[in-house]
């Protein structure tokens, strides 16, 4: 009986101390009330300044479809070729197309069409705000030898009114410069080492709304560097397809979306003027080419029709028709036979000839003159084909870049491929050319015969 007394005491207690502790915390909690609110308010206001004063960042992408010369979008038989004469493949054509547009010459000519050396910052309270297309003035810096790179410059301005404006510091490759007079007129030209610069109203211009402006000026080819940096460029398509993919998926991320948007539209279109102008160039080759020997051609025409009346001549042929139709037949079909092998003989030798010759070591073939092997008219359009894209590789880095010279050394192979081909070809056309001489002369002693 005791026991169960003991045991219920022992409960009440416990309770009794719960209550108590429950109570010392909410008294406390309570005391300190107004440390709390305040700690809630400081944070919020604390998130809130960190959410104004940080610059958001946004992503922009675009893709591009690598199409061949026909225009489809796959490029596995073209490639297909080059894979099997120089083991090359669709990856690694792939991999250059993005080291390409990845290129920082490339991307020089995107920071140059779109002026994105020069930066426009609007002075705020929180934060600065950029002014990327909207700027109510425009910088421009005149350099007095064009050799020379554009220096770093860094200035503020505080605008004044609709015709004037101060200077209320200036920087010159990190170096301070003063003005005696630091106030100036719009469209003024001002002095500075090696150069000028002019300072002209936009559209956007407000007086009262712009007052302090911010303007940082660094070098073209130190700005594209930096958006190359940020610049991502992946093969979208090869973990769907499970193989290589002639997708190619640019990322870049900016501060302003608009900015992302046009840096990625124009190098894209750079990118496609770029590789139009190398491809050109087997075109351009190819009619030098043909320029070049038309006045042979039209000679050694002249010659076989000269050859052609004096053998009637001799033999006393003056009206065909009154000949044996079934010989003179024969001997016109193996005359344009010996014609055409000759002709194919002399376009190899203009082939090689011209390989030979070319001042520099990779340039290119010229195609589709009229050679009649399908074999070497393909190997020749895969060559030229190489010899832009390595161009293109070489034009966007150096030549010790190790895509460069491994493009290079599969150009070494094809080029070989085509010399021993045409080789081949040639020793196989004299044979069919000594044959068909015995048979024209077979042909002529008949005609005499008549």
């Amino acid at each position: 009986m005791n026991e169960n007394n003991n045991s219920g005491y022992s409960k009440v207690e416990n309770n009794q101390e719960a209550t108590i502790n429950l109570r010392q915390i909410v008294d406390t909690i309570w005391s300190l009330r107004y440390w709390i609110v305040l700690s809630v308010v400081i944070a919020l206001i604390t998130s809130y300044l960190i959410i104004k004063m940080t610059t958001p960042m946004y992503e922009r992408k675009t893709s591009i479809l690598l199409v061949n010369d026909d225009g489809k979008g796959n490029l596995t038989g073209e490639m297909a070729l080059i894979a099997e004469i120089t083991g090359s493949s669709v990856s690694q054509k792939i991999e250059n197309e993005m080291f390409i547009l990845k290129s920082t010459p490339l991307m020089l000519n995107v920071v140059e069409d779109l002026g994105l050396n020069v930066q426009y910052v609007k002075v705020g309270i929180l934060r600065d705000s950029e002014l990327y297309k909207n700027s109510p003035i425009h910088f421009e810096y005149v350099k007095n030898n064009n050799n020379e790179a554009i220096p770093n410059i860094k200035l503020t301005i505080n605008i004044i009114d609709y015709y004037t404006y101060s200077i209320e510091s200036f920087e010159l490759n990190d170096e301070s410069v003063y003005f005696e007079n630091n106030q100036f007129a719009f469209d003024d030209a001002i002095a500075c080492e090696n150069g000028y610069f002019t300072i002209a109203k936009t559209e956007y211009f407000s007086a009262e709304e712009y007052g302090s402006l911010k303007i940082k000026v660094i070098d073209t080819s130190k700005c594209a560097r930096e958006y190359t940096k940020i610049l991502t460029a992946e093969n979208t398509g090869a973990s769907r397809a499970g193989k290589g993919s002639d997708i190619i998926t640019l990322t870049l991320k900016d501060s302003d979306p608009r900015r992302a948007e046009d840096i990625l539209n124009t190098l894209i279109s750079k990118y496609n003027e770029d590789s139009k102008t190398f491809r050109t160039q087997s075109v351009n080759s190819t009619l030098h080419f043909i320029t070049e020997r038309l006045n042979t051609i039209e000679q050694e025409l002249g010659l076989v029709e000269s050859d052609i009346t004096q053998y009637r001549a001799d033999q006393s042929i003056v009206n065909v028709e009154s000949q044996s139709q079934l010989v003179l037949s024969s001997d016109v079909k193996y005359e344009q036979e010996l014609i055409a092998m000759e002709t194919q003989i002399s376009l190899l030798k203009m082939i090689k000839d011209n390989l030979n010759s070319q001042q520099r070591k990779y340039d290119i073939i010229p195609a589709n003159i009229g050679i009649s092997d399908l074999g070497l008219n393909n190997t020749i359009e895969q060559y030229n084909l190489m010899i832009i894209d390595y161009n293109r590789l070489l034009a966007s880095s150096s030549e010790n870049n190790p895509k460069v010279v491994n493009a290079g050394l599969q150009l070494n192979q094809m080029r070989e491929s085509i010399d021993l081909t045409i080789s081949n070809l040639e020793k196989s056309y004299k044979i069919q050319e000594k044959a068909l001489l015995a048979k024209v002369d077979e042909s002529k002693r008949k005609i005499s015969d008549i």
